[in-house]
Formats: structure tokens, sequence, C-alpha cells
């Protein structure tokens, strides 16, 4: 495919995201139409499809106040119901500058905690997975910026998303990559830090699990899925090839190691360990974790199409390449779970009776943080 080709069908598939919002489509859809303001509209597309693959609702701000500046839009996560003030800029000319763009940004006025999105519009020719040359020159001009007054005002905080998107600089040429640096400007406690446990990490990531769920997206829609009916070539044309469906039934061994039919409600690819980990029912109500070993073939299918391999498109694909990934995969179920029946798999721990005064969304993480360690010593059976 070509830089062209890519440059093509990523605005299809971020329009396919937009296509819920008739208020910001037709917006953006007006601008897109004006030459002069194609680029910068272009990136507003993608930062606001960014948003709604990630969970977040897309709202315009009120600009009948023309008295002061207004950031593109506000970007509300469903989950927790946090609001955000997203700003979007793309570099333009030579030279890799972002300063004034990142120094605009911040002066917007901002209702609620920013997130200001630059890209950097450059070319990306570092070899195999080199960080392009552009991100320690991002980094640095954040780390200079902390502390350094703004037209004689403190500089506000914000979460800093540098991205390079540049399908359109190779358009005759082999698809480039694109990428997505993370940082928190005077955020001192988002993204860093040495892995002690899962659970310091869990606890760690709360208060900004917004923009973890962020980063996640980036990682999950970053290609384009082949398909959106879950007709995958690697089974379609390989009849020797198993398919691991969500909603069909499978003979797996339960509690006492005997096998019998279940339901897989859930799965998660962890490919380090070349393993499909499966949330499966059975039939008396019980449920239980079981690992799956996927061949080459089935791996090979997975790499190609995350969204669908299971059989159901989601809003994120099923994956998992660290311990809090798999960890989120477990707790994404049983968050829903009654606190009764989180206690009732979870009566034979010996801490049994602390556990029993926790609160349920308590109770879950720590039921999620136990099957992952448990799923991790396991391993692909």
């Amino acid at each position: 495919m070509t830089g062209v080709v890519a440059a093509y069908l990523h605005l299809a598939y971020d329009l396919y995201a937009l296509d819920h919002n008739a208020e910001l489509q037709s917006k953006l859809l007006a601008r897109l139409r004006h030459r002069d303001q194609f680029a910068g509209a272009r990136y507003e597309v993608y930062v606001a499809a960014t948003f709604i693959r990630a969970g977040f609702d897309v709202e315009f701000e009120d600009e009948a106040d023309g008295n002061i500046t207004h950031c593109e839009f506000t970007a509300i996560y469903r989950r927790t119901g946090r609001r955000f003030s997203v700003e979007a800029k793309r570099r333009g000319g030579r030279g890799f500058r972002i300063g004034r763009l990142f120094n605009s940004a911040l002066s917007k006025h901002a209702n609620h905690q920013r997130i200001i999105f630059i890209d950097a519009n450059t070319r990306d020719d570092a070899p195999g997975e080199q960080p392009p040359a552009y991100v320690e020159k991002a980094l640095a001009l954040l780390r200079f910026s902390e502390g350094q007054q703004l037209n004689g005002q403190p500089r506000p905080s914000a979460y800093v998303f540098v991205t390079n998107t540049p399908w359109d600089l190779y358009l005759d040429d082999p698809t480039p990559r694109s990428t997505a640096l993370a940082k928190g400007f005077q955020i001192p406690d988002f993204i860093g830090g040495v892995l002690v446990s899962l659970r310091r990490v869990i606890d760690g990531r709360e208060a900004h699990i917004e923009m973890h769920e962020l980063m996640k997206s980036f990682k999950d829609h970053s290609d384009i899925p082949s398909t959106f009916d879950g007709q995958i070539p690697e089974f379609a044309f390989n009849t020797d090839a198993r398919r691991i469906l969500i909603g069909e039934h499978y003979l797996v061994p339960d509690r006492d190691g005997v096998e019998l039919p279940a339901e897989v409600t859930a799965a998660t690819v962890v490919e380090a360990r070349r393993a499909a980990y499966c949330g499966v029912t059975f039939e008396n109500g019980q449920s239980a974790i079981c690992t799956m070993p996927l061949s080459d073939v089935e791996l090979a299918a997975w790499r190609r199409h995350p969204d669908t391999f299971f059989g159901t498109v989601g809003q994120r694909s099923a994956h998992a390449h660290s311990e809090l990934e798999l960890y989120d995969f477990f707790h994404e179920s049983l968050r829903r779970e009654t606190k009764e029946r989180l206690l009732e798999v979870m009566v034979s721990a010996p801490d049994f009776e602390e556990l029993a005064k926790l609160a349920q969304p308590e109770l879950a993480s720590i039921h999620a943080e136990r099957t992952t360690n448990a799923a991790l010593a396991m391993g692909p059976k």
C-alpha cells in the first residue's frame, strides 16, 4: 500500500468514527472542502476520531462569546464523566519547530483540564523500531518549558500528545508508520516509573485512567481493520485453522479438570505467550478462565485482523502485550459482577474476611489482579 492509498483509507476510517455525531461531522466536512483549511481540518478529524474510538463523547465548545479564545472541542470520557478541553495543532513549513504551536495551545482559554495534540508532520525514515528523531526534540522542548512563564503567567498543566501521521509525505512510496508520544506537561505522575508490582501500577494510573485508555486506542487502531463482518482470509481459506469465536461453545476443563461445554464470553491474545486467554461460562453458571495455544496461522490471522479475530467488533481490539493489559481484560468483565458473586468465587481466599469488607469496585479490581497473576503463572496449556 502506498502513502496516498493509506491517506485516503485513514480519512475514510476516521470519518466512519464520526458518523454518529452529525454536528461534528458536518462542521469538519465543511472545512475539509476548503483547500486552504484541509490540512488543519484533516488533523482535527483524526484527533476527534481517536477520542471517539477510545470511549469519549465529543462536543464543540460554545464559540458565541468572541471575547475569549476556545479550544477545538470538549471530550467527555463516558466511563468517568470527566471532561477535557482539547486543542489540535499541525506543524507546517520546514524545520522541526513546535514551540510556537505548543505555546499557542497553552494560551487558549480552557474550561477543563487541557489535552494538546501536535502533529509533527515530518518524514520518518528511522530504521526498524528505532524512535524517530522528532521524539527527543519534542521531549526536550517539554522539559525546557516546565516551570517557565508564558506571557508573564505560569504555564498551565496539560496532557500532551505529539503525533506523526506522514501518509501524505510518501504518496508514491510504501506506507510509513504513524507514531504517538504521550507526556504529562507539569503532571509529574503521568507516565514513567519502574514496574514494582502489578497492584502499584494499577493504583498509580487511576488518576489518569482516561489518558491510558486514549493511548490504548492509539495502539489498537493504528491500522485500519480489513473487515467489519468478522471474515478473516486465514480462516476462510484454511479449513485446518481453528477459530475461537465469542458466543460459541467449546469443550474446556472445569475446576475439577473435567471437560465440559462452555460458552466463550470474552477473549484476549497474549502474543508473547502465543495463547488466547478466554473467559468462559459453563451450563451451570460457573465461570472460569482457560488458555488456548495459538498456531502460527492463528497468530498471523490475529496480527492482521486484531479487531475481528474473535468474531465480534468491539471498541478495542482483543490483545494484551503486558500484565497491565491482561488485567484490564479480566477487569472489564469482573467489574460488572455483583459483590455477592465475586465473594462466592473468592470464598477460599485466606484473607476472605477482609475481602468481604470491601466495596464492589475494590473487590473486582483485586479479583482481576489475582486472576491475572494466576493466568500468567499457568501459561498456555
